[in-house]
């Protein structure tokens, strides 16, 4: 054969446009309605991540305090086992005190290795949600000082009823809003299986083009070309589909009935949850003013015992006494401020509203 002997071409074509497709309609909607899912479930891991911020961050603060506590008890503890020996030498005391109190700083010892192991995990758990290392400066991480007015923050923070806040919670919680969403695209999805059993309309376009040069088998040599293009519109009519169509219409309907009741749930959990927030941030307020009376009194006793001791109407160990009821009550009043922090950021995120904002006027505490 030569090369003037080719085979014969044959190509073609075809386009086709979509007129009349309700199935892709009701998708396209679908799809839309799963963004605005995503986008709900977006903020909910967002407002989730600063809260478990905010709660590794108290509970480091917080381990740190109580070391304070357990060292303050230690020194205590030491005068007490130091009196009862020295009693026990002049026999003021009995061998059952010295072993008693001996009892007792033992146990203090213990309490302060496990203090301190607390803070370790509350450290490393922190570093986790920061990425930080904290041979890069974690050790350095400053608490909420002492001079920042958290009432006012949180007053800041919080100026709206518990009814109002559980009102907005049922329509504007991230979770709720993502579960809104899910109702909708199980509908989309109903309707989009619904759609399987009506027509279809297309617009067709098709152009075949053959050319052809000769053969082998002929001693003819001539070319012969064809060109075909065509146009129309396609109707598609489903008959039956072996009720595949009626059977994923039925699985759609219960998919929306479950998303109806997790709507529900999702709803009554953001209003439990601002409900909860706000009795605790309630229940804060009242310890912190009620510590605060607490550390002004442990502070005015441990100015008396000093002045009682230079006069030799106290003993050192009374004024050991009075330090470690100022630390027990700081380390309480300094836990009841960052749980007010706390549970004022779930009522706002509960409602969808806590934002890096909120962040940002809170950290001037820290740096205060």
């Amino acid at each position: 054969l030569s090369l003037h002997d080719a085979l014969p071409i044959s190509q073609a074509l075809q386009l086709t446009q979509a007129l009349y497709r309700p199935q892709l309609r009701h998708a396209l909607a679908q799809a839309h309605l799963q963004a605005v899912q995503t986008l709900a479930q977006l903020q909910q891991a967002e407002q989730d991540l600063m809260l478990r911020l905010l709660q590794a961050y108290a509970e480091l603060q917080t381990a740190k305090d109580n070391q304070k506590v357990v060292a303050a008890q230690l020194k205590h503890q030491a005068q007490q086992l130091l009196v009862a020996q020295r009693g026990l030498h002049f026999g003021t005391h009995a061998q059952p005190e010295v072993d008693e109190a001996r009892s007792k700083y033992a146990m203090l010892q213990s309490q302060s290795v496990e203090a301190a192991t607390q803070w370790r995990i509350k450290r490393q758990e922190l570093v986790k949600i920061t990425g930080e290392s904290w041979q890069g400066g974690a050790d350095q991480w400053a608490g909420l000082s002492d001079s920042f007015s958290v009432q006012t923050w949180a007053d800041t923070a919080n100026q709206k009823t518990l009814a109002q806040w559980m009102e907005q919670a049922r329509t504007d919680a991230p979770a709720v809003r993502a579960q809104m969403a899910a109702v909708e695209v199980a509908l989309c999805d109903i309707q989009k299986n619904r759609a399987g059993h009506l027509p279809t309309f297309d617009f067709t376009a098709s152009r075949t083009h053959n050319n052809s040069s000769g053969n082998a088998s002929s001693a003819q040599d001539f070319e012969s070309a064809s060109r075909v293009t065509q146009y129309g519109v396609q109707l598609t009519i489903p008959i039956y589909a072996g009720g595949s169509i009626t059977a994923k219409s039925r699985e759609a309907v219960a998919t929306w009935d479950k998303a109806q009741f997790d709507l529900d749930a999702a709803q009554q959990q953001a209003e439990g949850g601002v409900q909860q927030a706000f009795d605790n941030a309630e229940s804060a307020k009242a310890q912190i003013l009620a510590l605060q009376s607490a550390m002004e009194a442990a502070q005015a006793a441990i100015q008396g015992n000093l002045t009682g001791l230079r006069i030799g109407k106290r003993t050192l160990l009374q004024v050991y006494d009075s330090e470690q009821q100022l630390a027990a009550a700081q380390r309480d009043w300094r836990k009841a401020r960052y749980d007010l922090v706390i549970q004022i950021a779930k009522i706002k995120a509960s409602a969808g509203l806590l934002g890096r904002e909120d962040f940002i006027a809170l950290n001037e505490g820290f740096n205060a």
